[in-house]
């Protein structure tokens, strides 16, 4: 007697053969590919880490030029109280209470004033020439 088995013993009678060596080389496949996507991705993680790194750097680099130009701007301005402290040490010494016959004179009064403003002005731009020969100021 000729057996016709339909395909639902089939599939039952087949579901218990094994072919270890498709079945491993199946795995092996799936494994490759996912190692294959894993290592993929981690090169881009590593190029995007790269380039944090260099975006980094030069954010680094752009606050250092400008922290520098704060300091050339401070060494300016420190410069210029200094020489106008000048004109008031010398206001202060002749404006004490101290009698003398330079007092009454105005053109003393003018060639005290002229001479404390441009030995301020020169004082200056004195140390400014200083500061440019050292190399503290990058600027004109």
């Amino acid at each position: 007697e000729i057996m016709v088995r339909t395909p639902l013993e089939r599939k039952h009678s087949e579901a218990f053969v094994y072919d270890d060596d498709e079945d491993f080389q199946e795995c092996e496949m799936l494994f490759e590919s996912y190692f294959i996507l894993a290592d993929n991705l981690f090169d881009k993680l590593s190029d995007l880490s790269e380039y944090i790194d260099d975006t980094e750097d030069l954010i680094n680099i752009e606050l250092d030029h400008h922290r520098n130009q704060l300091i050339q701007l401070e060494l300016v301005l420190t410069t210029a109280t200094f020489s106008i402290a000048l004109i008031g040490v010398v206001s202060g010494i002749f404006g004490m209470n101290i009698r003398n016959e330079s007092e009454s004179s105005h053109t003393t009064f003018l060639m005290v004033t002229v001479i404390s403003c441009l030995g301020s002005v020169l004082l200056f731009f004195a140390i400014m020439l200083f500061c440019r020969h050292k190399k503290l100021l990058f600027f004109s």
